[in-house]
């Protein structure tokens, strides 16, 4: 809750120790730290609950003098002299003397400048001398990287890297450097930077170097390279192209030992047989020791079905060796009639200095052996599915029939795909199986996950689509569906908002839908206009909305957790209204909040730990307020 009498002086203050560097003041106490502004913020004194004086000379402000301290208009002192302060003096604090004749003002020993003629009458007669104290506005500089590529070979052991400062010398700054692969890996071609950190002094503008140290192995790899990037410049400097540079390790070693590859780029294996037996052959050169791993993927054959899945296979050779090498795959015999079907094998990370030939990958196929007697055909039950957005979650449900027949065991393959829906944002993306057994010729239905949101947007499509039948079964028509999702958002009430975010403006749509919005006691041009920051209650800066003040306002229901959205909010006000329920723990996320009153509601008093500490540190006393529910 405010202690003071006008909104505005409180924006003020905070207003000025943003655009200062308020933490790195010299003495900051009490600043956005209470709510208890008058007398607790250094520097600050109040009459009558107004700021009356402002005194925060040689306090290591710098930065730029905001508009927003025209708000005091009751102001017996404003000091801010002797400060690192540049720019333009706002002509707005001529407000300041307008409510005292023997109002006293310094801003001596700063950069500051003025150009409008009557502001600069007002500062020569309040200020007398004050141009003459002025010196140029310095600047801390940028920081960058010497050059935008190094170069380093293996052998050397270490690059050093240079990063310099310039445009200024202003100040004590500094930056942080780190590392991040590119065809090198870290912990095995260099040693991997996370929190370097380099500063410059006041008036200091020399070079900086760090040292990245590089591994020298004996693995023929061809040159390789990694980037360093520099962030989170300090003391005001900024960072300059180059902001990142690129470093490559020269390689030095020898020429290549040999060239792993397939013996053939296909095989071929009766269902039946129980296996079948893969080779791989070393050729080019024999040199030293290596190594190739190997693993299986699906095509038409899946594994666990047709075939055990290889994962983490691995064939060596020792210094010299030259041998062939083989590795096996179980076949899985069913009795399902089914086509010809493959599977694929790949070999990679080969080690030692070796590489991979041609083939690097190869096709099994897989021969049925079992009867080829057709027992049906499955199909969609229909070309179009709809399915409604829900508040919740909602399912697609998607049905499969078998027709002309329902001898043996069958089974079809299901998958989704995108059309207008996309996959992880409108839908949740679906594979698998639909199975009959022998003499079952019922439907059968999957399952699609909708994903409900709060954006408003068209009606959207996705696919659904049958392959692979086994079993003897046929596809029939349709063998692709479109799954319609009806939207149940409204599309266009914040679609050409101004003044703020469509998400914000979203934010506050659902907290007035929360608590019945329609029914409160002034609703001024909530969804009525396009223009949110002139709603009852509604403070905007900036493009963001940074207050809100519906107190005794008739609100009534539960407190949406959407608020979070409002991330520049900075005055919440909900106090004397009938709102119930639990407190959202996403208010927590409002890390710019520095005013809140829930008083007077109905709302849970139980809440967790964290979540209580949080209130009670913005809102004292709000649980003792609260009484129960009889509406």
């Amino acid at each position: 809750m405010l202690t003071f009498q006008t909104k505005n002086e409180c924006d003020a203050l905070v207003a000025l120790y943003n655009s200062t560097d308020g933490p790195n003041w010299g003495n900051s106490t009490g600043w956005l730290e209470t709510n208890k502004v008058c007398n607790r913020f250094n520097g600050v004194k109040c009459a009558n609950g107004r700021v009356i004086s402002l005194s925060l000379s040689d306090n290591r402000l710098t930065g730029k003098i905001p508009s927003e301290l025209g708000n005091f208009t009751d102001m017996d002192e404003f000091f801010l002299n002797d400060n690192e302060l540049c720019g333009e003096i706002p002509v707005e604090l001529q407000n300041l003397s307008k409510g005292n004749p023997f109002f006293r003002l310094r801003l001596d020993n700063n950069h500051l400048t003025a150009s409008d003629p009557d502001m600069i009458a007002w500062l020569d007669r309040y200020n007398p001398g004050w141009e003459e104290s002025q010196t140029p506005c310095t600047k801390p500089g940028t920081l960058q990287f010497s050059s935008a590529t190094y170069s380093v070979n293996e052998g050397d052991g270490s690059v050093k890297i240079t990063v310099t400062r310039v445009n200024g010398s202003h100040g004590a700054v500094s930056v942080k450097y780190a590392s991040s692969d590119d065809t090198a890996k870290a912990g095995e071609d260099y040693t991997k930077v996370k929190k370097g950190k380099l500063s410059w002094g006041d008036g200091d503008a020399s070079d900086k170097t760090f040292t990245v140290y590089i591994t020298d192995d004996t693995v023929l790899e061809g040159d390789e390279t990694f980037n360093l990037m520099l962030k989170n410049a300090t003391g005001g400097a900024t960072i300059n192209d180059p902001g990142t540079t690129e470093v490559t390790i020269a390689d030095d070693d020898q020429t290549p030992v040999s060239t792993l590859q397939f013996s053939s780029a296909t095989y071929s294996v009766d269902e039946n047989d129980g296996t079948v037996k893969i080779t791989v052959t070393r050729v080019n050169g024999t040199h030293g020791a290596v190594s190739v791993k190997y693993a299986s993927s699906d095509d038409t054959a899946k594994a666990g079905e047709d075939y055990t899945k290889v994962k983490k296979g691995k064939l060596s050779w020792g210094d010299g060796d030259a041998s062939d090498k083989t590795f096996t795959v179980d076949i899985n015999d069913d009795t399902i009639v089914e086509d010809d079907e493959t599977f694929n094998l790949t070999l990679k990370n080969a080690t030692g200095g070796a590489t991979i030939g041609d083939p690097a990958t190869a096709v099994v196929t897989i021969t049925d052996d079992d009867s080829t007697e057709k027992h049906s055909i499955l199909q969609f039950s229909k070309t179009e599915f709809t399915v409604k957005e829900n508040v919740h979650t909602a399912q697609a449900i998607i049905t499969v029939e078998r027709i002309g027949g329902s001898d043996g065991i069958v089974l079809v393959e299901h998958a989704t795909s995108d059309d207008s829906a996309k996959a992880d944002s409108d839908y949740t993306e679906t594979k698998g199986g639909v199975r009959w057994e022998d003499g079952d010729d019922d439907d059968k239905t999957f399952l699609v996950h909708i994903i409900n949101d709060d954006k408003p947007e068209n009606d959207e499509t996705f696919i659904v689509s049958l392959a692979n039948p086994i079993g003897g079964a046929q596809i029939g028509t349709p063998d692709t569906a479109t799954v319609t999702i009806k939207d149940n958002d409204n599309s266009d009430l914040c679609k050409k908002v101004t003044g703020i975010s469509k998400k914000e403006c979203q934010a506050l749509i659902a907290l007035y839908d929360s608590t019945d919005g329609e029914n409160w006691t002034n609703n001024t041009g909530w969804k009525a206009t396009k223009s949110p920051c002139n709603w009852y209650g509604m403070n905007c800066q900036g493009g963001h909305v940074t207050g809100l003040t519906l107190g005794n306002n008739n609100l009534k229901g539960s407190i949406s957790k959407k608020l979070s959205k409002l991330k520049q909010l900075k005055i919440l006000l909900l106090n004397n209204n009938k709102l119930s329920g639990n407190i959202p723990s996403s208010l927590m996320k409002l890390k710019k909040l520095t005013y809140l009153d829930l008083n007077d509601n109905c709302l849970e008093k139980r809440v967790s730990k964290k979540l209580g500490k949080w209130l009670d540190d913005l809102n004292p006393g709000w649980h003792e307020t609260q009484t129960n529910c009889l509406y």
